[in-house]
């Protein structure tokens, strides 16, 4: 990735909102040991995902659980297929706020 690791940081523990969950649909204190919450509205249906932080180290690491989907999982192999397949096109997307010159 293009951008900092502390913008990086930021991105993932105080503007999840701004790129990547719902707009106000999260709750979020990045503090080791506090849960998190969001929502993700993906093609008009609301998809919860929630964790824990279990490590932070400011603009170095974030370890954290991360569970998706209603009853914790996803519907079916091809869906979380989908689910994984997403995720270099949604890091080059962050990636993209901080690195776009407009």
């Amino acid at each position: 990735m293009g951008a900092s690791p502390a913008d990086v940081f930021v991105a993932w523990t105080e503007a999840f909102d701004t790129w990547f969950a719902s707009s106000g649909a999260i709750r979020m204190t990045p503090s080791e040991g506090d849960p998190y919450w969001f929502d993700v509205v993906h093609e008009g249906i609301r998809h919860p995902h929630y964790g824990r932080f279990l490590a932070l180290d400011r603009g170095r690491l974030i370890e954290q659980t991360w569970v998706t989907g209603e009853g914790g999982g996803f519907g079916s192999e091809e869906a979380a297929r989908r689910h994984a397949d997403s995720w270099p096109q949604i890091l080059a997307h962050l990636d993209g706020v901080f690195t776009d010159p407009r």
